[in-house]
């Protein structure tokens, strides 16, 4: 079940109080292993995150009907590849079941999120998907 929402469907999956309040502690956890906290877009792209990917990616980014984000896997796909890329390809190719749907800016919120998960820097410089270019994927 679905409602219109401008030119697109969107889907009404539940999405329980308690299970973003985890996953938003996940995310804050996550940041004390660097030397900053999360930024609101990073907090902003995980909650995108666990919404719209998490059924296929995993709620931890390991991977299901999806491939991982995060990890030697995805680090190994992803080496020296700008941002921008990963950016590219989840607003083209996501959802599976309607790509291209998300707005431009929740795709740069889950991708700053996936990036920083996989301990790339990306800290508060990034306000629009232009400035991903220069960030890249390594490790």
């Amino acid at each position: 079940m679905g409602t219109r929402s401008g030119s697109r469907w969107v889907s009404e999956v539940p999405v329980s109080k308690l299970a973003l309040v985890l996953f938003g502690l996940l995310v804050m956890v996550a940041g004390e292993s660097r030397s900053e906290p999360p930024t609101t877009q990073e907090l902003s792209g995980g909650n995108s995150y666990a919404e719209v990917c998490a059924e296929c990616h995993g709620a931890t980014l390991g991977g299901g009907k999806g491939p991982p984000l995060r990890g030697a896997g995805f680090l190994q796909s992803w080496k020296d590849k700008p941002g921008s890329e990963l950016y590219s390809r989840i607003l083209t190719t996501m959802p599976a079941s309607e790509p291209g749907t998300l707005p431009e800016e929740t795709v740069l919120n889950i991708t700053i999120y996936v990036l920083s998960q996989n301990g790339v820097d990306v800290s508060s410089r990034v306000k629009s998907p232009d400035l991903l270019g220069p960030i890249t994927v390594h490790r």
